[in-house]
This record gives C-alpha cells, structure tokens and sequence, in this order.
C-alpha cells in the first residue's frame, strides 16, 4: 500500500493539518513531515479563501525554487489564471501524478492533464530549497 492510500478522501478544512483533515498547504505540510522529516512553514498568516481569491507569485516564497521539469516530492503550484491559487504535491508514481486536496472533493491523486481538464490553466512545479 502506498502511503497517500490512508489519506485519500479526507475532508478539507481551512488551516488544517491533518492527520484527519487538511486544506491543500496542510496536506502538503502533512507529507514532507511524515515522509521527509521536514518540518516546513504553516503559513497561516493568509486564509485559504484569500489565498484562492488573491493567489500568489513567485516572489512571495522565495524559499521554494522554481523547477522546470517535475520531480518527486515538488510543490506543484495550480491557477485558474497567472498567480497560484492552490498547491499539491508531485508524486513519481505512475507516470507522475498530484496529491491535492480541494475543498470541493477532499484529498485526491490526480494526472497533470486531469488537472488541466479541470481548469487549472497555470501549473508550475517548486523545489524546497533544502531539499536535498
């Protein structure tokens, strides 16, 4: 068993963390802790909501370095426009697939081009920077 199994369907709810419940920072969170040991930023000084609605930019975390090709364990960053507005993580399993977690569906694994279809237009991918 893979260890995103436990997780999926879990609820969204804004600010958390798991192990029951997270919003897509917490998941993210939730998995380099777990499966990394790294204990990344909360991040709790923007709501879910505002973040969705506002987004971000590159330069707002600089800590996370922008990468071009995928690999395992990267930030993906989604928008509906040029900011991110939403973030999963990068899995390199079955030809590459992304752990997120929607507050319409709960924490789900779905493909790059299934997110597209779904209306994510802007997809970018982040290193940690001390991710080694």
């Amino acid at each position: 068993m893979h260890w995103t199994t436990p997780l999926l369907t879990k609820p969204w709810k804004e600010h958390a963390f798991g192990p029951d419940e997270f919003d897509c920072w917490g998941l993210v969170h939730f998995a380099y802790r777990t499966q990394k040991g790294i204990d990344l930023p909360q991040y709790l000084e923007t709501s879910s909501r505002a973040f969705r609605e506002q987004g971000i930019d590159d330069s707002d975390y600089p800590q996370w370095l922008p990468i071009a090709e995928p690999e395992d364990f990267a930030l993906v960053g989604m928008g509906m426009g040029k900011r991110i507005a939403h973030v999963g993580l990068h899995l390199h399993i079955d030809g590459g697939l992304v752990l997120h977690c929607p507050e319409s569906t709960g924490v789900v694994i779905q493909s790059v081009a299934s997110l597209k279809k779904h209306g994510w237009r802007t997809i970018r991918f982040y290193r940690w920077q001390n991710l080694s």
